[in-house]
Formats: C-alpha cells, structure tokens, sequence
C-alpha cells in the first residue's frame, strides 16, 4: 500500500478541517507530518502531498530548503518548480492580475493611491495585509513594512465587499468545485480566518473561461490548483493557489474522494 505524506505546520498537527476529509478518503494511506520536524524520514513516503504548512510565509526560505529535500528522495506534489515561484507573490506579473506596484525591501516610497491594500510579497492568511489611505497611519505602516518585507501596493477592489472573492478549485488538472468569499462587515479580508462568508457556487462561463486561461499558462503539471478571482473593471487573477492552499472539500461532498483517486492514481 501507497504511503503518503500530509505536510502541515506544528500549529495544525492533525491538519486543518478541509485537509482531515482528504485524510479520512484516502483510508488509512496518508498521515499527517509537520513539515520542519526534524525526526521525519521522508524517504519513507511515497509522496509528500503540502497541504497546511501556513507557517512558511514566515522562513520562506527555510521552507524551500525543506522542499528541495522533500523532492530529492520521493514525490512532492505539487512540483518543486512550482513551490519555488509561486511562494512569492511576484509571480502575479505573469497574469492578468491586478495592478500593482513592487517595492524592495529597504526602500522608501510614498502611498498615493486614493484606497489602497499593501502587503508583503511573501504572505498567507491576510498576515501584515493592511487597507490604507494616503498620510497616516497608512504611510507609517508601509514604511514598517518596507523595513522588513518586499511589499506589494494595490488599488482597493471595491466590489470585494459585494460580490466577494471567487475561487475555483482544480483537481488533477480538472474542474472540480467552486466558492464565494464576501468578508464579514467591515473587514476587506476574505480569508476564512477573518470571519468571511463562504457558500457554494457554479462559476459562470466568464470565470471559468478566465481561470482555465490561466491554468493554461502554467508549464508545469499540476495535481490541485486554486484560482481566485475578484471583478474590478473585468476579471482580475487575486492569487493562483499552488502551494497550501484550503480547497473547500467540505463544500463539494464527493471532491476530496475524487482526488484521493486522483492521487492514488498519480503514484
């Protein structure tokens, strides 16, 4: 029997609750493993499939160390490739996605868009994500930023507060199930961490045209994907999830099944 691998971080030792319905279909062929624990022999897997490790944001570069370990003695899924780039936000400039201005760590800029959202290049969770307007507190919060943290500055999407955050998850390269995030009253996070609301949803044919465009120009292959889109003007890429991303199995009953299959039949 196939024995795999369920990375995720000392805080989440059993894993997340999305992450526990994977655990359960895959009957008794996955545990869960913090990924920094010293004493793991990941060898003995034959697969490393990253699921909550949301602490990597943080030593991001200790992080990759461990994946390059991972993948040089078994399956680590997805891709090192993948882990590599899309562990720092930059990789956005390859999408249509919204507009943003990159600034290096060190620097000093000044804030001057009318409704802004700044935010480090490597982030999770809505972690140092702040809403700022011109002059104070806002200039003082992107100059603490600057100290520590490549950061990203983005015009505020309005609609945010409305129409929310879509995301469309992606199974072994298929369409699986899709949801809507609408940030709890007077917040403009959508993570589920900060109170949003989530329900089930079919993406229109818009979206889903515009998530696969962008899966399409991903070289490598992937085994799960999330696309998360917010409507400004048009349809704008919010993050394209490739790494730990939760995939809402709890809102498509049969979907994590699927991809326990999916990875079974990836071994």
């Amino acid at each position: 029997m196939s024995r795999i691998a369920l990375a995720t971080c000392s805080a989440l030792p059993g894993l997340d609750d999305d992450s526990r319905l994977l655990l359960d279909a895959l009957n008794g062929r996955a545990v869960a493993v913090v990924w920094d624990d010293p004493a793991v022999d990941w060898a003995s897997f034959d697969a490393c499939l990253i699921r909550s490790t949301w602490d990597y944001h943080r030593r991001r570069e200790e992080f990759l160390a461990w994946a390059r370990r991972v993948a040089s003695v078994t399956r680590l899924w997805n891709p090192l490739s993948v882990v590599e780039w899309n562990t720092d936000k930059a990789y956005l400039r390859r999408f249509p996605s919204i507009p943003t201005t990159w600034l290096s760590r060190g620097s000093r800029a000044e804030l001057v868009l009318e409704d802004a959202v700044i935010k480090p290049r490597v982030s999770a969770s809505g972690e140092n994500t702040w809403r700022v307007r011109p002059g104070k507190p806002g200039q003082a919060l992107l100059d603490a930023l600057l100290v520590e943290h490549d950061v990203m500055v983005q015009p505020y999407i309005s609609s945010v507060e409305t129409e929310g955050e879509i995301s469309l998850t992606y199974l072994a390269g298929e369409f699986s199930h899709a949801i809507r995030k609408v940030p709890r009253p007077g917040e403009f996070r959508s993570q589920e961490e900060w109170g949003s609301e989530i329900r089930a949803i079919t993406p229109g044919a818009e979206e889903r045209r515009f998530s696969d465009e962008v899966l399409a120009a991903v070289e490598e292959p992937l085994l799960y994907a999330r696309v998360d889109l917010v409507r400004g003007d048009r349809l704008l890429l919010a993050e394209l999830e490739l790494v730990e991303p939760s995939l809402y199995f709890r809102f498509s009953p049969v979907s994590a099944e699927k991809f326990a299959a999916a990875i079974q039949r990836g071994l």
